[in-house]
């Protein structure tokens, strides 16, 4: 599990920063669509945050052996 929360932590880091730079760039050009663009942005990456933070959960729990979250 070590090996698959950073990168899916990261992977969600570099979606919101994708979010960030839509709506950055649609103040200063064309906002048609945004909402389009936005979604098919924001929502793969809540996806994978949600699976990096459940797995970095998981390994806390089940590898560290601390016998229980983030305890």
């Amino acid at each position: 599990l070590m090996v698959i929360h950073p990168p899916l932590i990261f992977l969600a880091y570099s979606f919101c920063l994708h979010a960030a730079a839509v709506a950055f760039s649609s103040m200063f050009g064309d906002a048609s669509g945004i909402k389009d663009r936005m979604l098919s942005t924001v929502r793969p990456g809540l996806f994978v945050a949600t699976l990096g933070i459940g797995l970095g959960g998981l390994w806390a729990y089940l590898i560290l052996d601390w016998g229980g979250y983030w305890a």
